[in-house]
């Protein structure tokens, strides 16, 4: 999922990095990228994120892109 926004602090995402269902998180640009192990609900992270001081403007739901279904193969396989 991707989340479009200000102020994501570093506190914010060890938070969102802790939570069991998250795979990992990566802020760049007012964008944060958040893989999920599996489906999951989005409201609960915008929910945290705004609780811990940040803007969210946008929240998106892709699917993975091919170079991002193998490189996740690829990891699995290590």
């Amino acid at each position: 999922m991707e989340i479009v926004g200000r102020g994501f602090s570093e506190h914010a995402l060890e938070l969102l990095r802790a939570r069991p269902e998250v795979a990992s998180v990566e802020s760049r640009n007012g964008r944060l990228t958040i893989d999920l192990h599996e489906t999951t609900d989005p409201a609960p992270f915008v929910s945290l994120l705004v609780q811990e001081g940040a803007q969210v403007e946008e929240v998106h739901r892709g699917s993975a892109s091919l170079e991002d279904v193998f490189l996740t193969l690829m990891e699995e396989e290590k």
